[in-house]
């Protein structure tokens, strides 16, 4: 059963608030309604809501000043905001994205639209609340094969495996960024998919022949996730050993501890699991998805409509039992890693 998706509903005209109702309903999120300031605050902050959907015009205040209260409590919960517009106006649209909200509804309302910016969210928050659970930290503690944390370019966690590598005994991870310890060699496609993530225009990357700067010689494929928000710009980066290029001109993937090739093979996958079993069509999404392409451009490479590719990430993540794609992937290389586990 999917985690819950708790939205709070501040609209005060009744037309406006039952359709957005109406709209969100099919999809079983689970919708409380507020009708004062006070009773917005208080409810956010004793358990914070994944969402908040707030009017701009409200009885004695407005959107943005409920923003500015719940700011900082919907930045440590990971939480979004969005904001209906009765009349659109470009110069509040700037003022609120400089201010942090996240999106916005325009009037009339589309449905299609509101579902999509609500469903983004959703996606978002099942990927960020896997990588807080305690499998994961145990996965992450345990692996192999270097991984750490970042945001906005300091490393604020890494597990003992990137630490045995890259951090001197005095060194801490917290004390450290990113461009302290690695070496874009110039290199104008990694620094443009950097910026990229950094600006919340993908989701992930491969950076490739990133190199030590504590030892130049020594270069490493990097693959970086955004799982956070894109304005929290939290980062989970793993390394692995980089080997030159495979015969298709694919870049294949080293882990450092094992020296076996993590590439993903192309046509039909298979986990070790009887249950699992991607189509060539679902295997060539999840090659592209790996390489950090993002969702409109897998959809022109492949020739089919972004709704289609969302339907095969979805039945990716179904079959491999995972929340994200990068946690799909990473089962995948998991496995080809270790065939004999389940």
């Amino acid at each position: 059963m999917a985690p819950s998706f708790r939205i709070l509903l501040f609209i005060s005209e009744n037309d406006i608030r039952n359709r957005i109702i109406q709209c969100l309903s099919s999809k079983h999120y689970e919708i409380e309604q507020v009708l004062s300031e006070e009773q917005a605050v208080s409810k956010f902050l004793e358990n914070p809501y994944n969402l908040v959907i707030c009017e701009d015009n409200l009885q004695n205040t407005t959107g943005f000043r409920i923003f500015k209260k719940l700011e900082n409590t919907i930045a440590k919960s990971n939480s979004a905001f969005f904001m209906v517009l009765r009349n659109y106006s470009r110069e509040e649209v700037q003022f609120g994205l400089e201010l942090g909200i996240d999106n916005f509804i325009f009037m009339p309302i589309d449905e299609m639209s509101l579902r999509n910016k609500v469903d983004k969210i959703y996606r978002k928050t099942l990927a960020y609340n896997y990588y807080e659970t305690p499998r994961f930290h145990e996965e992450f503690k345990s692996s192999p094969i270097p991984m750490f944390f970042s945001e906005d370019s300091k490393i604020v966690k890494s597990n003992e495996a990137f630490t045995r590598l890259f951090l001197a005994d005095h060194e801490e991870a917290d004390s450290v960024h990113f461009h302290d310890l690695f070496d874009l060699n110039g290199h104008q496609l990694n620094h443009l998919k950097l910026r990229k993530l950094e600006n919340g225009l993908i989701d992930h990357c491969w950076l490739d022949g990133v190199a030590c700067k504590h030892i130049p010689s020594l270069k490493y494929n990097l693959y970086k996730s955004n799982v956070g928000r894109h304005n929290a710009n939290r980062v989970l980066a793993i390394l692995v050993d980089k080997c030159g290029n495979s015969e298709n001109g694919e870049n294949d993937h080293v882990c450092p501890v094992y020296g076996t090739c993590l590439k993903v093979q192309s046509g039909t996958q298979t986990l070790n699991d009887p249950d699992v079993h991607l189509t060539p069509r679902e295997s060539e999404i999840l090659n592209l998805s790996a390489q950090g392409i993002p969702l409109k451009q897998i959809a022109a490479k492949c020739k089919i409509s972004q709704r289609t590719v969302e339907k095969h990430r979805s039945n990716i993540m179904n079959k491999t039992n995972t929340h994200s794609m990068m946690e799909a992937v990473l089962k995948i290389r998991k496995h080809q890693l270790n065939p004999s586990k389940g």
